[in-house]
């Protein structure tokens, strides 16, 4: 069973379901659904294990591993003993990963799976399957489970376009600071085909305002467990990027990216800047909580503790600063 945070950065789908779903849709050769499919969610950001059964189009599989327009070093092919939707199950919970299948779940014939991924598939489908289909002329849409939908920053159905926590017309760039509250951006960091829009917090005195109690507001935001956030310590060259398009001290100093590993706000990412890993976490936890309220536009009532009425209007207002800065409106 699967006992570690969902790695959302790879998705596993199955080659015949693809072939099948490519076929009906628009009767094309076996490979080329198979090949759209995997070109696009790498465009998307996203590490492809390709899981095929005994379906009797091995070398449309094997023309798909060599192709130049798929990255090999983010591409891994699985053989399946059986049918291989299931397979895709068995593979999804080894890796802890979400799944693509034409159909829900419960669809396939679930009975030949072992109790516990079967049991492991119902409880995560909500969370981790990705659904998608074939139009006529054989362009794959998805439609991204919330967990998902949001570390992408894509909507539930891929084809409503590119939203994220911010709205369209959102200024980027632009930097806020409130009184006593640490400065604030949000970044456009290009994956592929895709956009990623990223709070960012920068931590310069790790005792003040917001940033003294930053890791008990997310984790009371967040609703984090025991795993806590999933930490990645500058390892991300497009975020550098992005960063180095800015202006002061965004362009050099060290960041850290962090994410929501499970429950109802997987996916929900945010970053912290600072000189030491101290002040980036700091700075990290606090994008982190306000992320996940304007992911939820929740109200904020998790948010507990002695002065509780005073942070949540703290980080409210923090929030509101923020969004409206990058609106130009501030």
């Amino acid at each position: 069973m699967c006992s570690v945070a969902w790695q959302l950065g790879i998705c596993a789908v199955g080659g015949y379901d693809l072939i099948q779903s490519y076929r009906a849709a628009c009767k094309g050769p076996a490979g080329e659904g198979v090949l759209k499919a995997v070109c696009r969610l790498q465009d998307l950001g996203l590490n492809v294990i390709l899981v095929t059964g005994a379906s009797g189009t091995d070398d449309a599989f094997q023309s798909v591993g060599h192709d130049p327009s798929v990255d090999r070093n983010r591409f891994l092919r699985i053989a399946s003993q059986n049918d291989d939707r299931l397979g895709v199950v068995h593979v999804a919970e080894e890796y802890c990963c979400p799944f693509a299948l034409s159909d829900n779940v419960d669809s396939a014939a679930t009975w030949t799976l072992p109790l516990h991924q079967r049991d492991w598939a119902r409880r995560v489908r909500n969370d981790l399957q990705v659904r998608f289909t074939f139009d006529a002329s054989g362009i794959i849409e998805f439609l991204w489970p919330s967990p998902l939908a949001r570390h992408l920053g894509q909507s539930g159905n891929e084809s409503a376009g590119v939203p994220s926590w911010l709205p369209d017309e959102v200024r980027f760039g632009a930097e806020v600071r409130t009184d006593q509250q640490p400065d604030a951006c949000v970044v456009v960091v290009h994956r592929g085909a895709r956009e990623e829009h990223l709070l960012c917090v920068m931590c310069d005195d790790p005792t003040a305002g917001l940033l003294r109690s930053a890791k008990t507001r997310a984790a009371q935001v967040a609703g984090l467990g025991s795993s806590g956030l999933h930490e990645i310590d500058g390892a991300d060259e497009a975020l550098s990027v992005a960063l180095k398009n800015m202006t002061g001290r965004w362009t050099s100093t060290p960041f850290m990216v962090v994410t929501v590993p499970e429950g109802r706000h997987a996916g929900v990412r945010a970053v912290g800047v600072g000189s030491n890993l101290k002040k980036r976490r700091r700075a990290a936890n606090l994008a982190l909580a306000v992320t996940t309220v304007a992911h939820s536009e929740a109200s904020l009532s998790s948010i507990i503790g002695p002065e509780s009425e005073h942070v949540r209007k703290e980080l409210v207002d923090f929030a509101h600063s923020a969004l409206e800065a990058q609106r130009g409106l501030t």
